[in-house]
């Protein structure tokens, strides 16, 4: 495994884009996705998060600094967690 030091905002970055990646596979046929990361990202082996790290990394450098972008993601995460805990 990788050793990799991430930014909280890779983090979070990785635990939103984790949640789309779930809600997506709702909408699909499941021989279509890994059902293996059918899971939260705190869950997901080391691995697994390494890959949702990793292109969170990729695609924070890709569309550069945003000094709103760490509030407006802490507050999808948070409006995503609300939601979740309604269902429940």
């Amino acid at each position: 495994m990788i050793k990799e030091a991430w930014t909280q905002e890779e983090i979070d970055t990785a635990k939103y884009m984790h949640l789309c990646y779930l809600e997506a596979t709702k909408l699909l046929n499941p021989k279509s996705y890994n059902k293996n990361a059918q899971k939260p990202f705190d869950k997901l082996t080391k691995e697994q998060q390494f890959i949702d790290l990793f292109i969170a990394r990729k695609m924070l450098n890709l569309v550069g600094y945003c000094p709103y972008y760490p509030y407006m993601l802490q507050k999808a995460l948070k409006r995503f967690q609300a939601t979740q805990s309604l269902k429940s």
